[in-house]
């Protein structure tokens, strides 16, 4: 109960305040809740973007010739989805993003990246390898609407499928 004291005081009880200092702290929790599942939700989205993405280069590896283009949904915050090994040669334009790559990563072999990496589950779904693929060159594609463009190509005598811009 709030009461007048003097000279304009005002007198607020210990279970007013123990309220109001409770309701803070519900608030603050239920935000660290949401903003914890929607991390675990960019982190099944990378994870299914990277199954995807193997099973088609799978069904291609098992077929016979094949050309087409995979398309998949990236989680918000991505801004380009690479491809190919970091010893590559790569366009110019891509330059900045496999040196960046080169100086924060320290893993060998993986062929797919993702930039910015914080963004990829914190660094920890980054980068990936893609069996049974190669890429002629290191190429990076913008992610545009939340989503990702791939040509995938196997000719009948190919032994790998090619990922190409």
């Amino acid at each position: 109960m709030i009461k007048r004291g003097r000279r304009g005081q005002i007198d607020i009880s210990f279970g007013m305040i123990f309220s109001i200092i409770l309701i803070i702290v519900v608030i603050a929790v239920a935000f660290y809740v949401i903003r914890f599942f929607l991390g675990i939700s960019n982190c099944g989205e990378v994870g299914s973007f990277y199954k995807d993405l193997q099973d088609r280069v799978d069904k291609a590896y098992a077929g016979g010739k094949t050309q087409d283009v995979f398309e998949a949904g990236i989680p918000n915050g991505i801004e380009y989805v690479c491809f190919g090994e970091l010893t590559q040669q790569s366009r110019t334009e891509d330059r900045v993003i496999i040196q960046s790559f080169k100086d924060n990563l320290l893993v060998e072999n993986q062929n797919v990246f993702l930039y910015p990496t914080n963004k990829a589950c914190d660094g920890n779904l980054a980068y990936n390898k893609i069996e049974h693929a190669k890429m002629q060159e290191f190429f990076c594609k913008k992610v545009e609407s939340g989503n990702i463009e791939v040509r995938v190509t196997k000719a009948s005598t190919d032994a790998l499928v090619t990922l190409s811009k």
